[in-house]
């Protein structure tokens, strides 16, 4: 193999290989996250731990990728966090309260 060669095929595979850790660093913290939450946690805390979410659920607007119902009361924001890859296979989704209280975690995968 001619050095060109080589160095795309070394190029081709590092860039594999750090997107490959990447994914696996994200999902890591956001397992870790979802386990270290609790009930009546604030929302900056959980934010704090988990990253900005993918996407704000809020009453009314149904997110149905993974769930079969919507935010309904007492939830009054829904927050997911989607695999960086997987996008609509796995998320974890925390819902709050009016006062901004964790009340209910889910962590979803599609079959």
């Amino acid at each position: 193999m001619k050095a060109p060669a080589k160095l795309l095929a070394l190029s081709a595979f590092s860039t594999s290989v750090v997107g490959v850790v990447a994914c696996w660093y994200i999902v890591s913290r956001y397992e870790q996250a979802f386990e270290a939450t609790t009930n009546g946690e604030s929302y900056s805390l959980v934010v704090e731990r988990f990253g900005t979410p993918s996407v704000i659920e809020l009453p009314g607007q149904e997110f149905s990728r993974y769930a079969s119902k919507g935010c309904i009361e007492p939830c009054s924001v829904r927050a997911w966090w989607e695999h960086p890859v997987l996008r609509g296979i796995e998320a974890w989704s925390v819902e709050f309260n009016e006062k901004n209280q964790v009340i209910h975690t889910v962590h979803w995968v599609s079959p």
